[in-house]
C-alpha cells in the first residue's frame, strides 16, 4: 500500500479512537494491522497512565485511612502497653510522618508542613508523656528532652530548607535558654539578662546577614530571632511575674513594660531608616 494512503488510514483510525466511534481495542487492532505499531502503542499510554494513576491514587486512600484508623486505636489504648511497645508503636508512626512529610516537600509544601508537624509535635509529646508515666517529671530532664526535639527540629528544618520548621526548633532553643538563665539569676531582671540576650540578638542577626546569598528562608528565621532575642528579657520579666505572685511588687514598678515599648518604638524607627539595606536579603 502507498505511505500516503496508509498513513491517511493511521490518522482516520486515531481519530476513531479519540472519538470512541469504534472500540479501543479494535482501533489498536487496526492500527497494528495498517504497520502503526508505534502509533498504537502511544495511543494507548494515556490510558495506560490513567488506569495506573486511578490505582495509585486508590491505594494512597487505602493506606492512608488505614494508617488514621490503626493510629487512633494505639492511642486510645496507649497506656496499655508496656513501655518497650508503647515505644515502638509511637517510633514508628513518628518516622511514617517524618518519611512522608520529607518525601512531599518538592511536590506539595503544605502536605509536608503538615505530616511533618504531626511527627514532630508527636516525638515530643510521646517522650514527655513517657517521662512523666515513669516518674522522671523532673524539670531537668523535661527540658533537656524539650531541648534534643528543638535541635532535632532545627538541623531538620536547615537541611530541608523549611523556615518554620527552623523557627520552631530556634523558639524552643530560646525556650530552654530562658529557663536557664532563670535559674541562674536572682534578682532576675538585671542589666546582667539583657548582656545574655544581646549577644544572642547580635549573632542571629550576624548569620542572617552571612547566609543571606545562600538561603533565604534561613536568613528570615535568623532575622525573627534576632528580635525576639532583644525582647526576650522583657517577655521573661512579665512571664516571671505572672508565674510567681512573691515577685509581683517588683513587676508593678512597670519598668519592664516601659523598657518594652521603648525597644520596640527604637526598633521601628532603626528598621524603617535602614529599609533599603535589611530588606533586600529578608523580604
Amino acid at each position: 500500500m502507498d505511505q500516503d494512503k496508509r498513513r491517511i488510514i493511521i490518522q482516520e483510525i486515531k481519530y476513531w479512537k479519540a472519538s470512541r466511534l469504534l472500540p479501543v481495542h479494535y482501533c489498536d487492532f487496526l492500527l497494528n494491522l495498517y504497520g502503526g505499531k508505534i502509533e498504537a502503542a502511544a495511543s494507548s499510554q494515556p490510558e495506560t497512565a490513567k488506569s495506573l494513576g486511578s490505582g495509585r491514587s486508590a491505594a494512597y486512600w487505602v493506606l492512608g485511612l488505614g494508617s488514621i484508623a490503626i493510629f487512633f486505636i494505639i492511642a486510645i489504648n496507649f497506656n496499655a502497653f508496656p513501655l518497650p511497645m508503647q515505644i515502638l508503636s509511637g517510633g514508628i508512626f513518628i518516622l511514617l510522618f517524618l518519611f512522608l512529610g520529607i518525601k512531599a516537600v518538592k511536590r506539595n509544601i503544605a502536605a509536608a508542613y503538615l505530616s511533618l508537624g504531626a511527627g514532630c509535635f508527636l516525638l515530643l509529646l510521646l517522650g514527655e508523656w513517657i517521662l512523666i508515666q515513669q516518674g522522671l517529671d523532673d524539670a531537668a530532664l523535661m527540658i533537656g528532652y524539650l531541648m534534643i526535639c528543638t535541635l532535632l527540629w532545627t538541623m531538620l528544618g536547615m537541611i530541608l530548607r523549611l523556615g518554620f520548621l527552623q523557627f520552631c526548633g530556634w523558639t524552643g532553643l530560646l525556650f530552654v535558654y530562658s529557663w536557664l538563665l532563670a535559674g541562674l539569676m536572682d534578682p532576675l531582671y538585671t542589666w546582667l539578662l539583657q548582656l545574655a540576650w544581646i549577644v544572642w540578638a547580635g549573632l542571629f542577626i550576624a548569620l542572617g546577614w552571612l547566609v543571606r546569598e545562600r538561603n533565604r528562608s534561613m536568613t528570615r528565621v535568623f532575622f525573627i530571632m534576632g528580635l525576639l532575642s532583644w525582647i526576650a528579657p522583657e517577655i521573661m520579666a512579665a512571664a516571671a511575674g505572672a508565674a510567681d505572685p512573691a515577685i509581683e511588687a517588683v513587676t508593678e514598678t512597670y519598668l519592664p513594660q516601659a523598657v518594652l515599648i521603648g525597644k520596640i518604638l527604637v526598633t521601628g524607627v532603626i528598621l524603617y531608616i535602614i529599609r533599603n539595606i535589611w530588606t533586600e536579603w529578608v523580604v
